[in-house]
């Protein structure tokens, strides 16, 4: 059966926004983040600042104060960069008005990078991840080491009924974490 990405997308993205107990789930979502990160080794983490009915990650940045982070800077055209950022430091309002870095913070090297936190619009029990169609992820995950955590932050809501239809480019998570579930995936 073909299913068509862009009606699968609507669909998650409605089921996103219309999340009941948002604070509580958001909550309890942060403080997985949290624990998993107690568990991988020390260094930079690309993040990101929530749109468009994401989760919210501002709590574990405040849990996190010292925690160094990058932050994705979307450019033309389609691709993506991150910069250093730390809780408290400045930020302005980028393309698709997403909060961004200012322009002399740091650029990040995908190598440098410990963990990669994604935002889904959705997921499947195989790792597959379905963004918001402007591929931008996928084409900065391609650059990323194959053996970075690639960990997908969504509610327990977006997890699809079904496997979600997967294109070549389309990079695999190696983990999922929401408020009632951590799911790691085979990368085989």
């Amino acid at each position: 059966m073909d299913v068509d990405r862009n009606d699968l997308r609507a669909h998650y993205k409605r089921k996103r926004i219309e999340v009941d107990d948002r604070a509580d789930k958001t909550r309890r979502i942060c403080a997985r983040i949290a624990q998993f990160l107690r568990t991988q080794p020390i260094g930079t983490i690309a993040a990101y600042r929530s749109t468009r009915g994401e989760v919210d990650l501002s709590q574990l940045f405040q849990d996190l104060p010292d925690q160094t982070w990058a932050l994705p800077v979307t450019t033309n055209p389609g691709q993506m960069h991150f910069r250093s950022w730390q809780w408290g430091d400045p930020l302005t309002l980028g393309e698709y008005d997403i909060e961004v870095p200012q322009a002399r913070s740091p650029i990040i090297d995908p190598d440098q990078l410990v963990i990669m936190l994604i935002p889904l619009v959705a997921y499947d029990q195989d790792g597959t991840r379905l963004g918001t169609g402007g591929g931008y992820y996928d084409r900065y995950l391609a650059n990323l080491d194959p053996t970075t955590p690639r960990v997908g932050i969504g509610f327990n809501c977006q997890l699809a009924e079904q496997a979600l239809p997967s294109a070549a480019w389309d990079v695999r998570l190696t983990h999922a974490l929401t408020e009632v579930s951590a799911f790691e995936f085979s990368t085989d």
